[in-house]
């Protein structure tokens, strides 16, 4: 068989999900049909501040809202499963699991909100996109979380005080 043949790769649908197939290897796609786990937003930038927000498949969601100088307002609420689906659906349409954003060094002062997604299915990544580079794919993602996290405010805080960039919801 040639160098040619051998390099050509062959798509086959499976099921729910893509099985790739080239050079007698096998890797599976993202099973993006599958239940979302959870979903990280990291923008807390150490001069400017910013937001956290965790949410889980079962409807837990976490903000953290952190102001110029550290300090920390802490939310923690429930939200309905048909909003935990929108943004399934949300990430199904903006094709995150297939988004990659080439890295470059930052502009002084630059933030770079990271995204995590982890779906029940094992699936997960992680990407991260500096605030002055646009990608409207993560920009739609990211748009996205800084509503749900600009409508907890009104909501009492769990916890005010000093930020704590190592806390994690259990």
């Amino acid at each position: 068989m040639s160098q040619l043949a051998k390099a050509v790769v062959l798509i086959a649908f499976v099921g729910n999900g893509i099985v790739l197939s080239g050079c007698g290897t096998q890797i599976a796609a993202p099973a993006q049909d599958a239940s979302l786990e959870s979903v990280v937003l990291r923008d807390v930038h150490p001069l400017w501040g910013g937001r956290n927000v965790y949410l889980f498949g079962d409807g837990r969601l976490f903000v953290q809202v952190v102001a110029r100088g550290g300090q920390e307002a802490r939310y923690a609420l429930r939200v309905e499963p048909a909003k935990v689906e929108e943004l399934a659906s949300l990430l199904r349409e903006h094709h995150f699991m297939e988004i990659e954003i080439e890295d470059r060094p930052g502009m002084p002062d630059e933030a770079r909100p990271e995204i995590e997604v982890t779906w029940r299915s094992g699936d997960r990544k992680v990407i991260a996109k500096w605030a002055n580079d646009a990608h409207p794919d993560f920009d739609a993602i990211y748009a996205w979380l800084i509503e749900l996290a600009e409508g907890v405010t009104d909501q009492t805080a769990v916890y005010v005080g000093p930020y704590d960039e190592s806390w994690r919801p259990e």
